[in-house]
């Protein structure tokens, strides 16, 4: 996040982090998602937001962020419920599909699969 609160344009490494980070589901990692996320403009128009239901789907982060008294509560609530609704599955799939983009791109040239092998 440091490295992206200097810089123009968005590195992927940022959004590897925060996939990484969201990949446990802990309910607590949404302040750092959240941070990434607003870290600069740049971060705020090319990480998905929808990493920020990771700990629970919109029902159980929202009422973890209620709970939580942070700082930043106010502003990251008025956020999440801009945001569509998001279930567990939803989540589950947002993370794979990124998960599939990443494996896309780091494998070695020529070595993609062929159609049909799964």
């Amino acid at each position: 996040m440091r490295f992206h609160r200097h810089c123009w344009g968005f590195s992927h490494t940022i959004e590897a982090a925060a996939l990484l980070l969201a990949e446990h589901r802990r309910p607590g990692d949404i302040w750092r998602l959240w941070q990434a996320i607003t870290t600069s403009f740049d971060t705020w128009c090319g990480l998905p937001h929808g990493l920020l239901f990771a700990g629970g789907g919109t029902t159980r982060t929202i009422a973890y962020v209620v709970g939580s008294g942070h700082e930043q509560q106010d502003n990251l609530l008025g956020h999440l419920q801009e945001l569509a609704e998001a279930t567990d599955d939803d989540v589950t799939t947002l993370l794979a599909r990124r998960r599939r983009y990443y494996a896309d791109v780091l494998r070695e040239p020529g070595t993609a699969p062929e159609p049909g092998d799964g």
